[in-house]
């Protein structure tokens, strides 16, 4: 190695090592990347937790749909050219 590159790199190394991050500075940046680490999974858990939620409602609608089908169905009557469904059935 040059000289001149390790008569500047000594002191850089030395001054980067212990003197830019003071015990203070490590705490403060460990907590604030604690922090960001569990709003991340935070975040991460609740967009999985979300999608179950969404699955779970359109299965819902599915389920309430056949049953309104089948209650039309079953109320309904074939006239001549029409089909007519009579409200008063539906709620029996």
């Amino acid at each position: 190695m040059p000289a001149f590159v390790s008569k500047f790199t000594v002191p850089m190394r030395r001054f980067l090592g212990h003197h830019i991050f003071s015990s203070l500075t490590r705490r403060i940046l460990f907590l604030n990347l604690a922090g960001l680490a569990v709003l991340v999974t935070g975040i991460l858990y609740l967009n999985t937790f979300r999608d179950g939620l969404i699955d779970a409602r359109v299965e819902s609608l599915m389920t309430q749909g056949e049953i309104i089908a089948g209650a039309i169905a079953a109320s309904a009557t074939v006239e001549t050219d029409s089909i007519s469904i009579d409200p008063e059935k539906l709620l029996e």
